[in-house]
């Protein structure tokens, strides 16, 4: 165990889709102050690795838990429930919200995400420290899930859309902030933030609401021990825009990033009382505006019955789609001819050169082995385990065309390319529980449609395990501890070590992680 008996405080800030491109191209202009102000003083990264799916419920899931999407069971942003049998979509569209219907989506997101979703037999960060006695809090971050109770406040218009189905309670860090629907009011009822809320507004899950939040608490002498806060603004703008445009966004979460350091007496001073840690979720990456950009996989796969979105329940159906931007999960739902129609997926899949990898496993409990075809003609098969190591320390046995993933080797070292830490990533996502049977990813410059599916021609997306949508910067600054070749997974270590907190047991095994449902 390691740590100072009095450890500064931490505030770790994720800025949605922070693109490096952009982040220097920032620097060189003097346009981000605060940032640069870290970067200057303190260690800076500009390829923080991401997990797979680069989508943000399972990359904020990675950062809260330490743990893979295999363990911490969030797959995606859209994804099918097997047990449940319906999907699970987190308000990827309008569209998706008007087939599934608002009560569903807000329930899952706000509700059964950190509640049901979440697996419940790994910690969150807010719980660990709190049981030692720290102090936590959550601003806007999308997982949360603690040992505190907070009522919910729903707009008056949103229950009667719903006919009153979202009330409920949250259990959150000791201190809980969801823009205006979750607010503790013993804190915050003198305070008049002024913030930008209501619907227009995303209801204060805004940048500006999560800066006053997380200003206010430092500059009122009650800020916690470990502070999350989430800026999502820039993913938005990254999705409407050139990703490598996106200068005026991150101008933006600069600015609020400013606001939580002008609540010190000086920003020397809030690095002495202070460790701050920015980082991006994942990035994003250009999609060609050319109609052939998008892969229509109910087409593609149009001789299986396939799950509809507006179902509540699949039933009869053979297979289930669920697109994530650049990168897809497909679920086989019979049983009846089940391994014809798993090997007609992957032949169909692999005809249409515009898909990257496909990905599936095969194996029980523990003794898995996983694949990964490049159309119908190139294979990488490979295990946990085995005479080769990569960067991050892991072992692994392959057999195949390591090129798939665009990896080599050197004796017995994985050297990665364009797919970072691909063979972790790869294994952490098919052993979730609800990862698709067949999991897909797009190649650069395209993305997949689907039903209810956002499209974005000439602006940034995500999904792939493709350094464009998986790498992002990271910057550390009032500490003394960098993070060698960063990861997403590496937060929550790095920031129990520095309260000096043990791993939990699950964790201690860096080589083979237990995993709860096996």
């Amino acid at each position: 165990m390691v740590g100072s008996k009095n450890p500064k405080k931490v505030v770790m800030i994720v800025i949605d889709s922070l693109n490096p491109v952009v982040l220097e191209s920032c620097f060189a202009k003097g346009l981000t102050p605060a940032l640069q102000f870290f970067r200057d003083r303190g260690f800076y990264h500009r390829d923080c690795v991401s997990v797979f799916p680069t989508m943000t419920p399972s990359c904020t899931s990675t950062i809260v838990t330490g743990t893979m999407p295999g363990q911490h069971q969030v797959p995606g942003f859209v994804w099918f429930n097997r047990r449940e049998k319906r999907f699970i979509n987190y308000g990827a569209s309008l569209g998706a919200i008007w087939k599934i219907g608002l009560p569903r989506v807000i329930k899952d997101l706000l509700y059964n995400l950190n509640i049901e979703q979440l697996n419940r037999n790994i910690y969150t960060i807010y719980e660990i420290l709190e049981e030692k006695g720290f102090t936590t809090a959550s601003v806007n971050f999308y997982i949360f899930r603690g040992r505190n109770v907070f009522e919910t406040k729903i707009p008056w218009w949103i229950k009667l859309l719903t006919r009153s189905r979202l009330v409920g309670r949250l259990n959150g860090p000791q201190l809980l902030v969801i823009g205006d629907i979750c607010r503790p009011v013993r804190l915050f009822k003198k305070a008049n933030l002024g913030g930008p809320a209501g619907p227009f507004n995303k209801f204060g899950v805004n940048d500006e609401y999560s800066g006053l939040v997380a200003g206010w608490l430092i500059k009122e002498g009650q800020q916690p021990d470990l502070m999350m806060v989430y800026l999502p603004d820039n993913d938005g703008y990254s999705h409407r825009h050139h990703p490598l445009e996106t200068e005026e966004s991150l101008v933006r979460a600069d600015q609020q990033i400013q606001r939580m350091l002008d609540a010190y007496p000086s920003w020397e001073a809030a690095l002495e009382e202070t460790v701050f840690m920015v980082a991006g979720d994942h990035s994003q990456s250009l999609i060609n505006s050319e109609q052939e950009a998008f892969i229509d996989l109910r087409s593609i796969l149009g001789k299986f019955r396939q799950a509809q979105l507006g179902k509540l329940i699949a039933i009869n159906k053979e297979i289930a789609i669920c697109p994530n931007e650049r990168m897809a999960h497909i679920y086989i739902l019979k049983r009846l001819r089940r391994t014809e129609t798993f090997t007609d997926v992957l032949y169909l899949l692999g005809k249409d050169k515009r898909i990257d990898q496909i990905m599936w496993k095969e194996g029980r409990k523990g003794n898995f082995t996983y694949h990964v075809m490049y159309g119908n003609y190139a294979e990488l098969t490979f295990k946990r385990g085995g005479g080769y190591k990569d960067v991050y320390g892991a072992s692994w046995t392959f057999s195949g065309d390591l090129k798939v993933i665009d990896a080599s080797y050197i004796g017995d070292r994985i050297l990665y390319g364009q797919y970072p830490d691909a063979l972790n990533r790869i294994a952490g996502l098919l052993d979730a529980r609800y990862a698709g049977d067949v999991v897909i990813t797009a190649k650069p410059g395209c993305e997949f449609a689907g039903e209810g599916t956002p499209l974005h021609p000439g602006c940034g997306s995500h999904g792939s395990l493709h350094r464009g949508d998986s790498c992002t910067p990271l910057l550390i600054a009032g500490s003394e501890r960098d993070i060698p070749n960063p990861r997403l997974l590496d937060f929550f270590p790095y920031i129990l070590e520095h309260f000096g907190v043990e791993l939990p047991r699950y964790l201690k095994s860096v080589e083979e992680p237990l995993n709860p449902f096996l």
